[in-house]
């Protein structure tokens, strides 16, 4: 009887021997034993990964910047300098001043609408060499009055140099001009701007401004508006 039972137990202990030396064998390749919730059983083949994309609210396209108007400026200043063609030495062809109704001067130079009304006479204009409002300076300079009729309005350029010679000619005041000494004779610009407003009526617009050269000879200055452009011709001349 004890033989028997003897017996009986080691079958069991060699039952439970087997047991767990499969569940090692299992564990070292990696598998488990099933029935565990949760876990997968060794078998079980995961099915295909999937992606999950998370939209956020919808978004509206960035707006173009807005363009800036074109500048009136830069467009009158990028046409060229249309000058009369004078050899070296050869004699200035001045314009000749005219009477023109409702300026208000006798003589003014100019096809108009704009017009040079004062500091040119018979075709010359005369200029202090070394002017006592800008001590030092190689620049000579005199005082101009423009003048421009109706019914023009807007933004008026105008610039100039020497014909027949290399000679620059500069100019002092207008619109966005900020003066750098107390006679508003500093900075010498390249271009003169006028924002021509009519006082209404049959009344003209008047300006004045400083106009510089460094030497005596034949100039012109080129009046550029949106619809228009001309030039005026004349000779200058040192005081001293």
């Amino acid at each position: 009887m004890k033989r028997r039972r003897s017996c009986q137990i080691w079958h069991q202990l060699c039952r439970h021997a087997e047991g767990a030396a499969l569940a090692l064998l299992l564990a070292a390749c990696g598998g488990t034993t099933a029935g565990t919730t949760g876990v997968p059983v060794v078998g079980d083949t995961p099915g295909p990964a999937t992606m999950t994309t998370t939209t956020g609210p919808a978004t509206s396209p960035t707006a173009a910047p807005t363009s800036n108007p074109a500048d009136p400026w830069a467009a009158l200043a990028a046409r060229p300098l249309q000058l009369p063609t004078v050899a070296p030495g050869a004699a200035c062809p001045v314009t000749a001043g005219q009477a023109v109704s409702g300026s208000g001067t006798p003589i003014i130079y100019g096809q108009g609408p704009a017009y040079i009304a004062v500091g040119v006479t018979n075709g010359t204009l005369h200029y202090d060499p070394t002017p006592a409002l800008d001590s030092g300076s190689p620049w000579g300079l005199t005082q101009i009055h423009w003048e421009v009729a109706p019914p023009f309005a807007g933004p008026l350029l105008i610039r100039g140099k020497q014909l027949g010679g290399t000679q620059a000619m500069g100019f002092n005041g207008g619109e966005e001009f900020t003066a750098s000494n107390a006679s508003d004779t500093e900075p010498v610009v390249s271009a003169l701007r006028l924002s021509v407003s009519q006082p209404g009526g049959n009344q003209w617009y008047r300006a004045t401004s400083y106009v510089r050269v460094k030497a005596a000879g034949c100039y012109a200055i080129q009046f550029d508006g949106a619809a228009f452009s001309n030039v005026v011709v004349f000779q200058a001349t040192s005081t001293s």
